[in-house]
């Protein structure tokens, strides 16, 4: 299992999964040869780093145009309270 004190780690979870199956009794064992491989490369698509941050910019985003149009709709019921509004 993954270390849950360990939030956001990506690259050193092999070693750190690896060293905590090793000291609860695993052994681990090599082919001589390679026989699959890990495309380190990341060119072709975005961390999930780079992921969050966007994520976080597009809720914000929409964050800052939901309060837009609650201010918007609170000063047309604030103007029709008033009796300054122009109706709905």
């Amino acid at each position: 299992p993954y270390d849950p004190f360990m939030f956001h780690l990506f690259f050193g979870e092999e070693i750190s999964m690896a060293v905590r199956l090793y000291t609860s009794g695993y052994d681990f064992y090599a082919p001589p040869t390679a026989v699959c491989y890990h495309l380190w490369s990341r060119g072709h698509r975005p961390t999930f780093q780079k992921e969050l941050v966007l994520r976080i910019d597009e809720e914000e985003v929409t964050v800052k145009e939901r309060l837009r149009r609650k201010e918007c709709s609170m000063g047309v019921v604030r103007a029709q309270l008033e009796g300054t509004g122009r109706g709905l």
